[in-house]
């Protein structure tokens, strides 16, 4: 598990230095948040050494924003995680030069997107960096859980959220009427055998999808370029070949009650339902 998260942070180099121009790096603070995403922070600079041979110097590591270990927000319940985002993480200040230095943040998943706005944007922005590149070292989680982790309401999701605005804004907001009619029709099959809600994703690439989530979540108060990159399904089946679930990235679950609860989701999403979908009454 230590070698496989390492390998997701290294399958993000690529990608990073796609936007970030590498004689930009010698004006670029790295750090990670929470404390979960070191290792694969570990990885990501090793392969970033790796690859610029210390062409542009030395990296620059700093703890630029810490959180206090002993709360969770992701698990916190949901009238009670908005105060506590807010609250539990810390910047430090003199970490970057005002105006001059990028910030490079690695954060190990973004799911509802609470945490980025609401604290570590917020933050970001009153160290005035030049230009903030959040990275997840997972990818842009699209599909609820019902294996065990409790993420099963559409709405929570910001890269559903996305998807949403950039069919309305490309007038193919219709697409969302007819997925969940299909979505009704398999909820009454006894083996369904496609995810109909791929069809609201189809129309956009990962990269279009992830510039509207930047926008999704950017504050008011950031005022220079965000950049939110998402490790890519490809990246992820690298470095974790042993373990093919994926699910929620990909919408492909293992089981008929996976693809029920993606249904039930779209269906509790449209008719204003607050259950979670694998809640049958």
């Amino acid at each position: 598990i230590y070698q496989e998260r390492k390998a997701l942070g290294k399958q993000m180099v690529a990608d990073l230095l796609a936007q970030l121009p590498p004689e930009e790096i010698k004006d670029t603070v790295f750090g990670y948040v929470p404390n979960t995403a070191e290792i694969a922070f570990i990885g990501l600079i090793e392969e970033l050494e790796k690859q610029l041979k210390g062409q542009y110097g030395r990296l620059r590591i700093e703890k630029i924003i810490s959180k206090d270990v002993q709360l969770r927000t992701f698990i916190t319940g949901d009238k009670a995680r908005n105060t506590m985002t807010s609250e539990v993480y810390e910047m430090h200040d003199g970490a970057i030069r005002p105006g001059k230095d990028a910030v490079v943040l690695l954060d190990d998943s973004i799911v509802r997107g609470t945490t980025l706005q609401q604290s570590l944007l917020t933050l970001l922005a009153q160290l005035k960096p030049r230009a903030v590149y959040i990275l997840s070292s997972a990818p842009q989680i699209r599909y609820p859980d019902c294996y065990g982790i409790d993420m099963s309401r559409l709405k929570d999701f910001v890269a559903f959220r996305a998807a949403i605005e950039l069919l309305e804004e490309r007038q193919q907001i219709h697409l969302l009427d007819d997925v969940y009619a299909r979505a009704k029709l398999a909820l009454r099959e006894k083996n369904p055998q496609q995810n109909h809600l791929k069809r609201l994703y189809a129309p956009f690439t990962e990269k279009e999808l992830s510039a509207r989530i930047a926008q999704c979540l950017r504050p008011s108060v950031l005022k220079v370029p965000l950049h939110i990159l998402f490790q890519r399904i490809e990246g992820l089946h690298t470095a974790c070949p042993a373990h093919t679930g994926d699910w929620y990235f990909t919408g492909d679950y293992p089981t008929p009650g996976g693809l029920r609860t993606a249904h039930r989701a779209l269906v509790h999403y449209i008719e204003k339902t607050s259950k979670r979908a694998y809640e049958y009454k």
